[in-house]
């Protein structure tokens, strides 16, 4: 296990092997880069410990920093991210921590080797369920963690904010400097569908703007076992594949498998072996539509979807999905421009709502 280290040599923790992987891709960006990194994928695999490790390092190697720390609700980022993370001197040694505001929730780092004219770093720490409530602050770090609680739109306002540049990094002499200019936006999750696996796992995005706008996407998968706590992960591990009545939650959280069902039917259920592809009967003229219906949830839980799906029944009774349209957030609004559009797309004029669902049913 290797030592993390300011530019002065200021120990700051004891990273495991995955762990260290994200300090390198930090360390490895050069001046107007920006590294969007996933870390995690499942349970007891280092997720918070991570967020307040790269926090502390920022902190502590950018002077003037300015650091968001989030999650959704504020009371589970207290607890976590917060409390056993970067204010645990296990983990981020709390001599850098110049200043606590628990009133505002805010933190003053300062390296003890800088200079006294030095700016120091802060990190605010933020609730992120409302994405219109951040405001116009910029960062040159966000760290979200437990991200697939966090919608579309929340990422999209953070995304827009990781832009804060010090002046004074460009002119620091050594041992401190120069500094080149990075923005790092880190992500924590376990693997649910959403944007978290549409941007790391999918990689839905254009390489060209990626180029154009010197960004890295990457994805650091950390299992149980890749817990520094060996001997406490076997100990989880056992217990969660005993305990668990769900295996699609013991594939999903201890597994690390992404698009694993929670409450899974069949379990025997191969997306390769049992799903046939539409196009294929349609191009051999083996399929005729003669019904169709909307089927839609409305998500209103925190970190799962909202859908709309296009079905289609066709004459020998085969019902074929053909097309799914999913959102974090559970927007009435956007729910019913969807269905909308699938409905005019597949000729569809019927649906399937749960009646509890007050919006839908109406």
């Amino acid at each position: 296990m290797t030592t993390a280290t300011a530019p002065t040599g200021l120990e700051l923790w004891r990273p495991s092997p995955k762990q260290q992987r994200v300090i390198d891709l930090i360390h490895g960006l050069q001046d107007k880069e920006s590294l969007y990194v996933l870390y995690g994928g499942a349970g007891y695999g280092g997720k918070s410990v991570a967020a307040g490790m790269v926090a502390g390092l920022i902190a502590s190697t950018y002077p003037g920093s300015r650091i968001l720390v989030g999650r959704r609700d504020f009371s589970d980022l207290r607890t976590t991210t917060m409390q056993q993370s970067f204010d645990n001197f296990h983990v981020v040694p709390q001599e850098i921590i110049v200043k606590r505001d628990d009133v505002n929730h805010e933190r003053t780092v300062r390296n003890p080797a800088w200079p006294p004219w030095y700016p120091s770093s802060l990190v605010f720490f933020r609730q992120l369920k409302d994405w219109q409530g951040l405001g116009s602050e910029a960062y040159n770090a966000i760290i979200v963690d437990e991200a697939h609680e966090v919608p579309q739109l929340t990422f999209d306002q953070l995304s827009a904010r990781l832009r804060h540049h010090e002046p004074l990094w460009g002119l620091m002499e050594p041992p401190f400097g120069p500094l080149p200019t990075r923005w790092v936006f880190f992500c924590g999750s376990n693997p649910y569908a959403g944007w978290v696996q549409d941007l790391f796992i999918d990689r839905r995005f254009d390489p060209e703007y990626a180029k154009a706008g010197r960004y890295f996407v990457k994805f650091i998968q950390a299992l149980a076992l890749d817990n520094p706590d060996t001997e406490g992960a076997e100990i989880w591990i056992a217990k969660q594949r005993g305990m668990m009545r769900s295996q699609g939650m013991v594939r999903k959280l201890v597994e690390g498998v992404w698009g694993a069902v929670d409450n899974v039917i069949y379990g025997d259920f191969d997306r390769l072996q049992h799903v046939q592809s539409f196009r294929a009967f349609e191009e051999q003229g083996r399929v005729k539509v003669v019904d169709g219906a909307l089927g839609i949830d409305y998500g209103k839980t925190p970190g799962h979807l909202s859908t709309v799906a296009a079905l289609q029944r066709d004459y020998a009774g085969r019902v074929w999905t053909r097309e799914v349209w999913a959102e974090q957030g559970g927007n009435a609004e956007h729910i019913v421009r969807a269905a909308s559009e699938l409905a005019g797309k597949y000729n569809i004029f019927r649906g399937k709502t749960d009646p509890l669902q007050d919006v839908l049913a109406q």
